[in-house]
């Protein structure tokens, strides 16, 4: 899925503005027309400039409401990332509240439509016209605080990595400057940046291969801590990619850190229940592997023979 192209939300004031001056356009073009008098004239104005204010509005709202993904329909990652960083039930309320003032608005124009046309005083039209803004105005004043809300949610949502939720997918994981960037890069047509410091990952960087015509999702997790109740927002991407997303796990360990610590995170990534490759990284910058590696693959091909052994058989 893929949340970059969220329609922004305005502020109320913002669709009033738009609504008020197409209904300004539309009045325009009916007034330069000719009528035969002054009421029908009057009625035909005001009637094309509160279906365009209508139209305008209506079509803004339910384009809010139709461009954010529902919840039930999402796959499990997703509905995992949303619970963790936004409150759905609100957000399913908020939307419920915008589609119900569309469809007032709806309305609202079919009722003041219906007595302009039995109106036969000049006069009232414009009264009718007036009290027809003035009550929209209302019903989107209402709605600030969930037009708020529902863009402050937008922007978080654009944030969600967009993951192919049904290819095989391989997650790396390990400490932050494990080698996990550069593996990707080793494996997949990725080209992540990859710098010589920790935390270098700030999102989940996603590369792909192809395995007997089978397109393969592999996914590099920023360095993930073994602090699950500190965990920040990255972390609880990395997180769900693994415990959701992955079919095979990647556990890169890096022979000059701290051995204990990541051994920890290893057995805390167990937990998962998923198959799990364990790489050492930068064996070129060691003299000797330290004993409770010397089982771990080493080299990048030799990797991605056991990568696609693993495919074969799950």
């Amino acid at each position: 899925m893929n949340f970059q192209n969220l329609a922004v939300v305005e502020r109320y004031t913002k669709y009033l503005e738009a609504a008020v001056g197409k209904g300004d356009k539309a009045a325009s073009l009916i007034r330069a027309k000719s009528f035969r008098d002054r009421l029908t004239k009057s009625k035909e104005i005001e009637k094309s400039r509160m279906k365009k204010i209508m139209e305008y509005l209506r079509h803004a709202l339910l384009n809010i409401v139709t461009c954010f993904p529902s919840y039930d329909s999402m796959p499990i990652f997703y509905k995992r990332l949303m619970e963790e960083t936004i409150d759905k039930d609100v957000i399913k309320q908020y939307l419920s509240m915008v589609d119900w003032s569309a469809k007032k608005i709806t309305e609202l124009h079919g009722d003041v439509r219906k007595k302009i046309q039995r109106e036969q005083e000049v006069s009232k039209i414009s009264t009718l016209r007036r009290s027809f803004v003035g009550r929209i105005n209302s019903i989107m004043k209402k709605l600030d605080k969930q037009l708020v809300f529902l863009e402050k949610a937008r922007k978080i949502m654009r944030k969600y990595p967009a993951v192919k939720t049904g290819l095989f997918t391989i997650c790396i994981a390990g400490f932050p400057n494990a080698g996990k960037s550069t593996l990707l890069s080793k494996i997949t047509t990725a080209k992540p940046e990859i710098k010589a410091y920790a935390f270098t990952t700030k999102i989940l960087n996603i590369g792909y291969f192809e395995h007997k015509h089978q397109k393969v999702q592999v996914i590099d997790t920023p360095g993930t801590l073994n602090r699950p109740e500190k965990m920040n927002m990255i972390e609880k991407q990395a997180y769900l990619a693994m415990k959701y997303l992955s079919d095979l796990i990647v556990f890169v360990f890096d022979p000059i850190d701290d051995l204990k610590k990541q051994e920890k995170l290893l057995e805390k990534i167990r937990e998962y229940d998923k198959e799990i490759i364990v790489y050492m990284s930068k064996a070129d910058m060691i003299d000797e592997v330290p004993g409770k590696l010397s089982s771990c693959l080493a080299d990048a091909n030799a990797l991605v023979n056991s990568v696609k052994q693993n495919i074969d058989s799950l």
